[in-house]
């Protein structure tokens, strides 16, 4: 499994958050931790990694000023499926 999230940040672990955020509505980071059993001071990091490689974004939730919602940068413009717009033969 390492080696299919090579240079993916935070390995598995980012694999799994960018799973949930890909493919799940979640209303917050908190919500996100909660799904993954993941302490939300680690996922911040997490989170960070993972934007700073443009994989996802936060944007302001537009029912709560105060908090935001993490979305996959990368899907924007192509397939829903990250495994087709990574061009993977499913």
């Amino acid at each position: 499994m390492e080696h299919a999230v090579e240079g993916l940040p935070g390995g598995v672990r980012g694999y799994q958050a960018l799973a949930v955020v890909a493919y799940r509505d979640l209303p917050n980071q908190q919500v996100i931790g909660i799904q993954l059993a993941i302490d939300r001071t680690v996922l911040t990091y997490q989170i960070d990694a993972l934007a700073e490689a443009r994989l996802v974004e936060r944007i302001p939730d537009p029912a709560d000023r105060r908090a935001r919602k993490v979305k996959v940068e990368f899907l924007v413009g192509v397939s829903q499926d990250p495994r087709r717009a990574r061009g993977a033969g499913y």
